[in-house]
């Protein structure tokens, strides 16, 4: 399994939840709810900023669920000259998991 799978893995399993977060300030409280959809993964595994290869254009939910299934890899991504841009993303963002607390 490569790094671009592992990190789909790890976000998958983060779908499933919301995480709300209670801000006050003087008295205020303001609720905010952080979800996760498939679609969202492109943009935070930094996938839209490989404009040279066609996953940067392609469906979404399409393509995270292609590296779900090893059809898009991290062979892929780095064929892109815009590589640098996002491949430091995954290095963390396969911890994604371990970083986050779970609550439903």
């Amino acid at each position: 399994m490569d790094l671009l799978q592992k990190c789909a893995i790890a976000f998958e399993r983060l779908t499933g939840y919301q995480y709300r977060f209670m801000l006050g300030r003087k008295g205020k409280l303001k609720e905010i709810i952080l979800g996760f959809g498939e679609t969202d993964f492109h943009h935070l595994a930094g996938l839209h900023k490989l404009k040279d290869i066609s996953i940067a254009r392609e469906n979404r939910q399409t393509v995270f669920r292609d590296i779900l299934a090893g059809r898009i890899t991290y062979q892929t991504i780095e064929k892109s000259i815009f590589f640098n841009e996002s491949g430091l993303r995954l290095e963390t963002f396969q911890w994604s998991e371990q970083i986050t607390r779970k609550t439903k």
